[in-house]
């Protein structure tokens, strides 16, 4: 979301290979990726962290290319994916530490501006998971914040 509230225009990123088959150099069988991938979503590690273990750790530079298929696709075949999505999870993360501060500073507008973006983005990849069928079609997220603050 580098365009939406920003004057720039996007950001310069590098570009991964354009690959037909699996690299060469990694060493793993798919199987072993598969259980490695288990393994590290049972120890509790979130999808975008087991995917940059297996980059830096294993040289397995991506689960697709070597696999056919996607890290999300293994951990649902396993009934390891999340039940939030960890993009959405982080963005309501940072608005509950954004409400905190603001209920002890109340006057601090800049905070109230950060935390409208924050929600709106919130409430877009809601829509969008919603329609994915990634999340129910009941799910709030106010109403996912009381119960969290109810469970503190």
């Amino acid at each position: 979301m580098a365009k939406l509230y920003a004057r720039r225009r996007g950001r310069a990123q590098s570009k991964r290979l354009y690959r037909t088959s699996a690299p060469s150099f990694v060493r793993l069988t798919p199987q072993e990726i598969e259980n490695l991938i288990v393994d590290l979503a049972r120890r509790g590690e979130p999808p975008a962290m087991i995917g940059i273990i297996l980059r830096d750790k294993y040289g397995i530079p991506s689960v697709r290319s070597v696999l056919g298929k996607k890290l999300s696709q293994i951990l649902k075949e396993h009934n390891l994916l999340p039940e939030i999505p960890e993009d959405l999870m982080n963005l309501i993360r940072k608005a509950i530490n954004i409400r905190k501060h603001l209920s002890q500073h109340r006057k601090d507008m800049a905070s109230k501006r950060a935390l409208q973006l924050v929600e709106g983005k919130i409430n877009r990849l809601i829509d969008y998971y919603k329609s994915k069928g990634r999340l129910p079609q009941g799910f709030s997220y106010y109403k996912y914040i009381r119960e969290l603050q109810i469970g503190l």
